[in-house]
């Protein structure tokens, strides 16, 4: 296909379609009503879109950059990486939810979920004796989920700590997303646990405080239940900052991260010091969490000098 025809720079030429070079009418726009030249206008509007996506993508971090990079920079000292390019780093959302004690309502609505999973576990069929063995080799279901339970640093949770789990409120309503299926995988690695034994390992590790709102897991830093304990979706599920503070490990290596949770209305409030963001370090050591380091100014925008 040659290249599309530039419009008519002079008064009275005639507008032709970018697609076909054909004459336009007065109701058309840049493309004539041919089905193969509206076709083109459809793929060439797409391809704008993601164009403008990826732009703003790009200018929304560099404006971040520009914001949180000196916090960055000593929450990345303060972990033991003077240079912030040794040390894997990152950005991810940020939501300003406060933890507190769970409802009675909560705890109740959730004990009676995981009682009814566990039992249909135990007894499917409803008969008195009826019970899936879980003394045999695992299943092949069982075998395919175990393979992708990430055996995964405790510096990639700097990405969930720092946005405080934005995915995780998808768990409050369904309940953790804990299912029969999800109790039949633990049963295969505990073949020997009754079922108030389960039942008390998933109570066990219930966070005294979660997030308002959120799954009954998720706690102050994270999810409190071991990832051989999720829900299948919980482990496979990796949202796209969590996904580049991996790479970024794989690139630079170690056992350490650094990740700033920033508010995506941050630009609406300019000022020095907006309150509008978590920076969050974990280290072999621990999580810390860095309440005492300040968001810089907005830059100046290029667009208005």
């Amino acid at each position: 296909m040659s290249a599309p025809q530039p419009q008519p720079l002079y008064p009275g030429a005639p507008r032709r379609c970018r697609a076909c070079h054909g004459p336009l009418t007065a109701t058309d726009g840049d493309h004539c009503a041919r089905p193969a030249c509206q076709t083109r206008a459809r793929v060439m509007a797409a391809q704008d879109g993601v164009r403008r996506r990826r732009e703003a993508e790009e200018a929304a971090e560099a404006v971040a950059w520009a914001r949180t990079g000196d916090p960055l920079r000593t929450a990345a000292a303060r972990a033991g990486a003077p240079d912030l390019d040794t040390v894997a780093h990152g950005f991810a959302p940020y939501m300003d939810l406060p933890v507190q004690a769970r409802p009675m309502d909560v705890d109740m609505a959730f004990l009676h979920r995981l009682s009814d999973i566990v039992a249909r576990s135990f007894d499917p069929d409803g008969a008195p004796d009826g019970y899936r063995s879980h003394q045999e080799p695992p299943d092949p279901d069982f075998a395919n989920w175990a393979a992708h339970v990430p055996d995964e640093t405790p510096a990639l949770d700097a990405a969930c700590i720092a946005c405080q789990g934005d995915c995780c409120l998808q768990g409050a309503g369904a309940k953790a997303f804990l299912t029969t299926q999800t109790i039949d995988y633990y049963r295969h690695r505990h073949p020997e646990a009754t079922a108030e034994e389960v039942r008390a390992a998933y109570l066990g590790h219930l966070p005294e405080e979660s997030v308002v709102g959120s799954c009954v897991y998720h706690g102050p830093l994270g999810c409190t239940l071991p990832r051989q304990m999720r829900a299948e979706v919980c482990n496979r599920w990796q949202c796209r900052w969590r996904l580049a503070l991996a790479a970024r490990l794989e690139t630079v290596g170690g056992d350490r991260a650094v990740v700033v949770g920033l508010a995506r209305d941050h630009t609406e409030h300019p000022q020095e010091g907006a309150p509008y963001m978590r920076v969050v370090s974990v280290t072999p050591d621990g999580v810390q969490v860095h309440d005492d380091l300040r968001m810089g100014a907005m830059p100046p925008d290029p667009a208005a000098d």
